[in-house]
């Protein structure tokens, strides 16, 4: 059952054009999983038959249990809807590998499919050459060992799902304990069923019946405290006494909605009685009410700001270091720190109205906050660990930080998942990685905003009933937490944010560099082999005079990209390889080139402004293939400049002469370059 768990987990997570690339195996897996239950069923049924002592063949049971797994394939083509028939049309009529090589076949499935080129990066690059790359892996992908990590990180979903079913199960055992008495009468209605004897009474005596308006009740509350001062019932009700006179000056009106908000889960403006009980069960144990409510009025707003601060610091580090990275890393950095996610981050980031400095928080208060912060990021960063920091769906995102509203966690949740993402990037400064590490922390910080979104969602159609001015209760609302997101969501135009300039605002840290203690094994799929030119690695033809102050010879290089908008930074592209001849007597030279992401050579063909090809400044054209830019040649004939338009930006070639041969130390000297 775990076996076929975990298959399911994998195939659910996959885009419907990635599932049919292998339909024929996932068919025939998923068939022999329903095969093994059945062959289960007919176990179980043998043996009650057997203790029943009822005259039925066996055989007869062993001939029902036959071609199940037939069946089942029949089941699934039954299945299939329009649009899943013609990409199954298109993938049988061409076959997997044609139909993703294949440009025009390739459009056609992304069109049938309703599936894009952008895989959520909005940078402006054409991907399809990208989205090529990632069928072609799934189409190679190893079945067994992909099934071997879903199910790693089923075992870890399933020991989350163990603790807290354990820490449920305790804290029932603990409230039975407490509230035995209170049992019969949670039976009945209206106030008996609140656990806390001193909102018990408050509701009791305003007449509220299942839920009293947010604000009037915050305010009932206040009154209460303020008028019989800090003798409450805590005491009796967990068997500690407390001295909180300091708790009552966060009771004062700038801090209502706060508290209002953190009982008000679901943000309706109306507090119900489960949700006061489970405001009051999740205080941690040895806490007071009082205390719990002081921390939601101001603690934590203020571990907000806290890991504003933290994250700004981590994003500042992960930029700082693209100067140190290994160039063949630098391309999939680029692209990491492009992602849609991070432009979301930033939002948030820019929305979240932190604590004002002239606002200082009392040391008990202080004190609160760091041990119920400390407590909550421990608890977080050990769930994320037991599932390898891969988030897979907005599902697990509320395994990892448990019941309540996702603005309450989304900040230590991105603060440990950025922690992660710079120990990688340290390690792509000292290894050469995969790619697909980066794409873990994407996909992961994908489905916590996607999970973020979907609460934006949910308040903006209960807003809608409640407000009017949408706009107005956003800026408001979780500290405005969602205000971007929202304008977001109607394609409002946000002003764009200046990162350097706000990073200047925090203290410059002593240690910038890179930690040498951090193991490969956060890796997930460990230290990369030295990149190297796919085959044929040597050039067809090998006949060539690599002299200095020429342009015959071995060249080397990589492209990079500016985007139209000024403040998208440079990626690296594939890194090149030249081999290139002139023409006797003439301005033209010819040769081949290699990229490190493709497998074939190409031709190249180019144009000097004379014959020499010596002059300083010296223009030239060159085709690359598909590439066809003008550009420079310096006056040591030592390097190539050069760049072409597209509708997106600005594309540049630079290479350089190599002194390197037909040896593979071609790279290292390559990848020393910067």
């Amino acid at each position: 059952m775990k076996n076929c768990s975990s298959y399911c987990d994998m195939y659910e997570n996959k885009s419907l054009l990635r599932r049919y690339l292998k339909s024929l195996i996932h068919e025939a897996r998923l068939a022999e999983y329903a095969s093994q239950f059945s062959e289960y069923e007919t176990r179980i049924e043998k043996v009650l038959v057997m203790q029943a002592s009822l005259d039925i063949q066996s055989e007869r049971l062993d001939i029902m249990a036959q071609g199940i797994q037939e069946q089942f394939r029949s089941l699934f083509k039954q299945l299939d809807t329009p649009r899943e028939k013609d990409i199954r049309q298109i993938i049988d009529s061409n076959g997997p590998r044609n139909s993703i090589n294949n440009d025009q076949v390739l459009k056609r499935l992304l069109q049938v499919s309703g599936e894009d080129t952008s895989d959520h990066r909005g940078i402006g690059i054409e991907t399809l050459d990208a989205t090529k790359k990632n069928l072609i892996r799934e189409l190679v992908e190893d079945v067994e060992e992909t099934l071997r990590q879903s199910s790693s990180l089923l075992e870890g979903k399933l020991d989350i799902l163990s603790r807290q079913m354990k820490d449920e199960k305790e804290e029932l055992n603990n409230a039975i304990d407490r509230q035995g008495k209170h049992i019969v009468a949670t039976l009945a209605g209206g106030y008996e069923r609140i656990v806390d004897p001193q909102i018990q009474s408050i509701w009791k005596d305003m007449g509220w019946k299942s839920h009293a308006k947010a604000r009037q009740f915050v305010l009932a509350l206040r009154d209460s405290y303020l008028d019989k001062g800090v003798q409450t019932s805590d005491k009796e009700t967990n068997g500690h006494d407390y001295d909180d006179e300091w708790t009552l000056s966060y009771f004062s009106i700038s801090y209502l909605q706060a508290i209002s908000e953190a009982i008000d889960d679901d943000g309706s403006g109306f507090i119900t009685i489960q949700e006061v009980n489970a405001f009051t069960k999740s205080r941690p144990r040895d806490w007071s009410l009082l205390q719990w409510l002081a921390y939601w009025a101001a603690g934590w707003r203020s571990s907000i700001s806290i890991y504003n601060t933290k994250i700004h610091l981590l994003l500042r580090k992960i930029y700082s270091l693209r100067a140190k990275i290994r160039l063949e890393n630098r391309q999939a950095l680029d692209l990491h720190l492009c992602e849609r996610v991070f432009y979301q981050l930033e939002l948030l980031l820019r929305s979240t109205r932190t604590l004002e400095e002239e606002i200082v928080i009392s040391q008990d208060l202080e004190r609160l906050r760091d041990q119920y912060t400390c407590q909550e990021e421990k608890r977080i960063h050990a769930d994320l660990q037991r599932i390898a920091y891969t988030i897979d769906s907005s599902a697990t995102v509320s395994l990892v930080t448990g019941q309540g509203r996702i603005e309450r966690y989304i900040y230590p949740l991105i603060y440990l998942l950025l922690q992660d993402d710079l120990e990688i990037v340290q390690l792509a400064c000292k290894h050469n990685i995969y790619a697909e590490e980066f794409e873990k922390v994407e996909d992961s910080m994908f489905n916590v905003f996607l999970a973020f979104d979907a609460r934006r969602r949910d308040l903006t159609a209960i807003f809608q009933q409640t407000h009017g001015d949408l706009g107005r209760k956003f800026e408001n609302y979780a500290f405005g937490m969602f205000e971007n997101s929202y304008k977001l969501s109607l394609s409002w135009a946000i002003s764009d944010s200046d990162l350097q300039t706000v990073w200047k605002k925090f203290p410059q840290e002593s240690d910038d560099g890179v930690d040498e203690n951090i193991s490969t094994d956060v890796l997930k799929s460990g230290v990369r082999q030295p990149p190297d030119f796919p085959p044929p690695y040597q050039f067809v033809n090998e006949d060539y005079d690599n002299e200095f102050g020429t342009i015959e010879g071995l060249w080397a290089g990589y492209c990079t990209w500016k985007d139209t908008d000024a403040s998208m930074m440079s990626c690296l592209g594939p890194l090149i390889r030249l081999n290139l001849k002139k023409s006797t007597g003439s301005t033209t030279f010819s040769g081949e080139a290699l990229f490190s992401d493709k497998a074939d050579p190409v031709d190249v063909r180019g144009c000097l402004n004379d014959a020499q090809g010596t002059t300083y400044g010296n223009t030239l054209s060159l085709e690359l293939g598909w590439i066809k830019c003008s550009g420079t040649l310096n006056e040591t004939c030592t390097k190539i400049t050069g760049d072409w338009r597209t509708s997106s930006g600005t594309r540049i070639v630079n290479l350089r002469k190599t002194d390197l041969g037909r040896d593979g130390n071609l790279r290292l000297r390559l990848f020393d370059m910067k």
